[in-house]
């Protein structure tokens, strides 16, 4: 927290007696005093505010998702643009010693296969033959930025004072200062960014890819039609099989075993942001008790200097709100308040300067410091430290009793 030093100047007065020093009863004064201006003081107010938690998002998950390679023998497996399955020698009334590692297909459309360079025998390549499956859910990013931050006021505050000199020794005078100061202040973060979340939708494509030979099931032939049902039996799902002892086993070039890639994209679908804010309220009766020494400086000027406890009695508010926004429309927000009701003691010390107006009335002007154990507020999410400790300047009137 800054603090700030004060100087504070009183000159031009128009009316000035020499006639009644600051020790010395007169006719229409005695050695009770009373003054009352104001003072100016800083006071500094550290604010907190958390960002909220990650809102709560469905995945809403749509599609087939990672459905994998076919590994059976009797049964089929799906996918969003064909089916495989069953195993060659398990369907159709076949016999189950016919299995070689290929198997059955349902092609979706002619862009799922692609030939190769790979020569099954010295007439036939190999094709790939391409099935796909898709996974969308949704996808939540969280960034937050919690605020900490300092609002430093400058604020005016009346005093009033009553001194009664003591005794005089060797020219200085010792005397007791009662004051009484009422000091007001706020804070506020302003409306401050506090997290930001995106939800996207992600869909994700996988690929299957399986060697398969069209030549011979037709699916490649002049005016096939789609859905193709490739009842030749030549995709190759069992490679290891089929390549040691089954259909591909006599093969120029050993049958490829199945590949799986993936894609994705990603689509926005929300920005949602968090603001907060935080507001704080100081109330604070200042009671000094002390002991002072003044000193003349000539016939219309004194000179003096006090240092004693002070009793600060406080009040101290806050009230803070926190809200989820989206597109301007608050979708969430949540709201919190503390109080402190406390007393607490501190210290004043200040070097005042006195000048006679007349033998009754005079003008002060004055600089110091105090120190107020901080005053601490917690509302949840939210909280604070209220710092009035203070260099102050002040300037003020008063008249003898």
């Amino acid at each position: 927290m800054n603090k700030k030093v004060f100087c504070v100047y009183v000159a031009g007065f128009s009316i000035l007696s020499t006639t009644a020093l600051w020790g010395q009863e007169s006719a229409s004064g005695g050695k009770w005093r009373i003054s009352g201006g104001v003072s100016v003081r800083s006071v500094g107010t550290d604010l907190n505010i958390s960002a909220p938690a990650a809102l709560s998002v469905h995945r809403d998950p749509t599609g087939r998702g990672d459905v994998g390679f076919y590994s059976g023998t009797s049964g089929t497996l799906d996918y969003d643009d064909g089916s495989i399955g069953p195993a060659y020698g398990y369907g159709d009334g076949d016999s189950a010693s016919w299995y070689d590692g290929t198997c059955y297909s349902v092609i979706g459309g002619a862009s799922q296969l692609a030939p190769t360079a790979r020569p099954y025998d010295g007439t036939t390549l190999y094709d790939e033959l391409t099935f796909h499956s898709t996974l969308s859910v949704n996808e939540s990013h969280y960034s937050a930025t919690p605020y900490e931050g300092t609002d430093d006021k400058d604020v005016v505050a009346p005093y009033l004072q009553l001194r009664r000199e003591m005794a005089s020794l060797g020219g200085v005078s010792i005397g007791v200062l009662a004051g009484y100061s009422f000091v007001q202040s706020d804070a506020s973060s302003g409306q401050r960014a506090l997290a930001q979340q995106n939800v996207n939708r992600r869909t994700t494509t996988y690929a299957y890819t399986y060697d398969h030979i069209g030549e011979y099931s037709g699916a490649t032939a002049p005016g096939a039609e789609f859905p193709f049902v490739d009842d030749g039996a030549y995709t190759f799902f069992d490679t290891d099989y089929a390549n040691s002892s089954g259909y591909s086993s006599t093969a120029d070039t050993p049958a490829l075993a199945p590949r799986k890639a993936t894609s994705s994209t990603l689509q926005d679908r929300a920005l949602y942001t968090a603001t907060g804010s935080v507001n704080t309220k100081l109330d604070l009766h200042e009671i000094t008790l002390a002991p002072e020494f003044t000193v003349p400086l000539g016939k219309a000027v004194v000179v003096g200097i006090s240092v004693g406890p002070t009793i600060n009695i406080i009040n101290a508010e806050m009230e803070a709100n926190r809200r989820w926004v989206r597109n301007g429309v608050t979708e969430q927000s949540e709201n919190a308040k503390d109080d402190n009701s406390d007393v607490k003691i501190g210290v004043a010390a200040d070097l005042s300067v006195f000048v006679d107006f007349t033998d009754r009335f005079f003008g002060q002007v004055g600089a110091g410091y105090r120190y107020v154990p901080s005053i601490t507020l917690d509302a949840g999410f939210a909280s604070g430290e209220i710092d009035a400790s203070s260099f102050q300047g002040s300037v003020g009137v008063g008249v003898r009793l």
